[in-house]
């Protein structure tokens, strides 16, 4: 999930730099701004994302639940009563340390 976040928050920042004129713009920033454009999952943030058929924004409120839930676990450290497996990055791991 960190590799996710920190990919996101480095292409967005390199894209607003380019958008600005203080970087030239590449065809990764190109892809990247087209697909925002067309509400589409990047190619570049895919690779390390979940694997989803959502758009973009619901796609993105998905991620926002996904991280509130992992900051909410760190913050406690216990089993949680009810768990949503889907919500899970890799779910096979957690089913694995529980048993």
């Amino acid at each position: 999930m960190n590799i996710l976040t920190t990919t996101m928050k480095q292409s967005l920042f390199e894209l607003s730099l380019g958008l600005k004129g203080d970087l030239t713009m590449s065809d990764q920033m190109e892809k990247l701004m087209n697909s925002l454009y067309i509400e589409q999952i990047p190619k570049a943030w895919e690779a390390f994302a979940y694997p989803s058929l959502k758009k973009l924004f619901p796609w993105m409120n998905d991620l926002e639940q996904r991280i509130k839930q992992l900051q909410d676990w760190s913050s406690d450290l216990q089993l949680p009563k009810c768990v949503w497996l889907s919500g899970l990055f890799n779910p096979q791991s957690f089913l694995r340390a529980v048993l």
